[in-house]
């Protein structure tokens, strides 16, 4: 059986697919999310993660979010550690 990721050419097929679903008012976020789904699929494509390590990946992102995350009342920068938002504010 042939992987579907390994038949379509980049930016083609699937991942033009699931751009077709971002759906946003805010041309940044529109631009943020394409960046984001193409990255990924480029990821996918490239390491091509058994089911067992893409569900550990997505739980590590979870837990890293959470871990990340300020009590209410701790600032503007929804959990951004200092590098981070020092980098972003370049």
């Amino acid at each position: 059986m042939t992987d579907p990721a390994s038949r379509e050419s980049p930016g083609t097929g699937l991942t033009d697919r699931v751009l077709e679903l971002v759906r946003t008012d805010d041309p940044r976020t529109g631009a943020l999310l394409t960046a984001l789904i193409r990255h990924l699929h480029e990821f996918v494509r490239e390491t091509r993660p058994t089911p067992d390590e893409w569900r550990y990946g997505l739980d590590f992102l979870a837990r890293t979010g959470r871990a990340l995350r300020l009590p209410p009342g701790q600032g503007q920068s929804g959990g951004w550690p200092a590098g981070a938002r020092r980098r972003l504010a370049c």
